[in-house]
């Protein structure tokens, strides 16, 4: 069983318990959890690529200020 089976056998019991409404795999509404996965799946690819951009600029920030502070003054 995959993970989305999973999830989607997981909400199919919530919203029975939660609701009293009797769901199945091929359900229209089963449509908007795999979309929903993929929303997330997609923004998390796209904060991470985000976030190493942002990492790798402050390391280049950062040790431009380490060389400044340690390079000796000039008058």
């Amino acid at each position: 069983m995959s993970a989305l089976d999973k999830k989607m056998d997981d909400s199919i019991q919530e919203i029975a318990s939660i609701h009293g409404i009797a769901l199945t795999k091929n359900d229209p509404v089963m449509v908007l959890l795999t979309l929903n996965e993929r929303l997330i799946n997609d923004s998390k690819d796209a904060q991470n690529k985000l976030l190493d951009n942002f990492r790798s600029q402050m390391e280049v920030i950062a040790d431009k200020w380490s060389t400044e502070v340690l390079a000796p003054v000039e008058n």
